[in-house]
């Protein structure tokens, strides 16, 4: 495979790094803005909704440029707004800035999925893809507590200049990345949006909103989750959240061949089947091995199923899969919201123990959705855009 495509990753690492190391610098932000963390807590949401509106767009309204280009442009304003958010001292620019670093991120991921499916060989796109999504692995594993020791330490503000540092390492990074050619001007944007009208795109996007949103309703809550179940204290749930990073890890170092080899349909049944199997036995794990153990499984499951629907997607558009790669993106976040709000709703009214039973229905879903498009795919009715 094209050694070029791992330097795709580091963007998505600094990407997925602006995402995830918010969470344990929210109580610094809240307090340095003087502001409740419930409203600071607003900026993941910001940032989410930023990315799942744009993703699609940007796409259409860039196409006039290459992918290079739009990498490039994408990180050069990652890095800015970062820098300029540090400038903010009150909670509504921040929440403003978190959305625009959101909308900035969505131009990249992408289309840098893009360029690795258009340089890998038709056998290796699977692994292709994989690679460029263990950025945002790496991470979900290590940002998080990175973020906060260099908080606690030096405040928010250097959190946030560790991110800016990361997008210009990738940055430079994408000096080695092959300069493609400009593409035509002659589509609109209505043409460009045209997968958004595809009702196979259409099943594979929605599925994996399905996917991410029984992910989510699980992920987000894990702290009252498994406090509630398995009595975990801060260490032993800290313990576990880096068993979850290294489950990402095993996930992505195989995902790429077994999609390769088998299809992205036939792995994500895999991934949902697995999923809700152990989300209905995570709550009856009574001690921290135990939940180290079903959450390292649970967590290869779910972190499959992204690369399997990527692969599909590409399938669909091969000369420029950039458009439906966006619209998947944009799906995951969307996903990300719905699961937010079926877990927020679950421990307004019920207990934490109901949480993998509720993820369960978004899962059962999308086991359904992957069955009825394995079966069409075998007839041969697989559309073209």
């Amino acid at each position: 495979m094209n050694r070029r495509i791992f330097l795709l990753a580091l963007g998505t690492f600094a990407t997925g790094t602006n995402t995830f190391v918010i969470v344990g610098i929210l109580p610094d932000i809240a307090r340095e803005l003087n502001a409740p963390i419930s409203l600071v807590g607003l900026s993941a949401g910001a940032t989410a909704i930023a990315y799942a509106i744009s993703a699609p767009l940007l796409p259409a309204f860039l196409s006039k440029y290459s992918h290079r280009t739009i990498l490039i442009i994408s990180m050069v304003a990652f890095i800015a707004i970062l820098a300029a958010t540090t400038l903010v001292r009150d909670p509504y620019s921040f929440l403003a800035m978190r959305a625009l670093v959101g909308l900035a991120a969505a131009g990249f991921t992408p289309q840098a999925s893009a360029v690795a499916f258009s340089l890998a060989a038709p056998e290796q796109r699977g692994r292709a893809i994989s690679a460029v999504l263990l950025g945002l692995v790496l991470a979900s594993a290590v940002s998080a507590p990175i973020g906060t020791l260099i908080g606690d330490l030096w405040g928010y503000r250097a959190s946030l200049w560790f991110v800016a540092l990361l997008g210009l390492v990738a940055l430079v990074g994408l000096a080695w990345v092959p300069k493609q050619e400009a593409r035509a001007t002659t589509s609109t944007v209505r043409q460009r949006l045209r997968p958004l009208s595809n009702p196979e795109v259409l099943a594979i996007a929605g599925t994996t909103a399905l996917l991410s949103a029984g992910n989510s309703t699980v992920y987000v809550f894990f702290a009252p989750l498994l406090t509630a179940t398995a009595g975990l204290d801060s260490r032993e749930f800290a313990v576990t959240l880096a068993v979850y990073g290294a489950s990402g890890l095993i996930a992505i170092a195989v995902v790429g061949r077994l999609v390769d080899r088998v299809g992205g349909f036939i792995v994500t049944l895999a991934a949902v089947l697995g999923m809700i199997v152990t989300s209905l036995v995570l709550p009856l794990a009574p001690e921290v091995f135990a939940v180290a153990v079903v959450v390292l499984v649970w967590g290869v499951f779910g972190s499959l199923y992204g690369a399997a629907q990527q692969y599909e997607l590409g399938l669909l558009q091969t000369d420029d899969p950039a458009p439906v790669f966006a619209i998947n993106t944009s799906s995951l976040f969307v996903g990300t919201a719905v699961g937010t709000v079926l877990g927020s709703l679950v421990l307004q009214w019920g207990t934490p123990a109901l949480l993998p039973v509720v993820a369960c229905v978004p899962l059962a879903l999308a086991m359904v959705a992957t069955v009825v498009q394995i079966a069409r795919r075998r007839r041969g009715r697989t559309s073209a855009l």
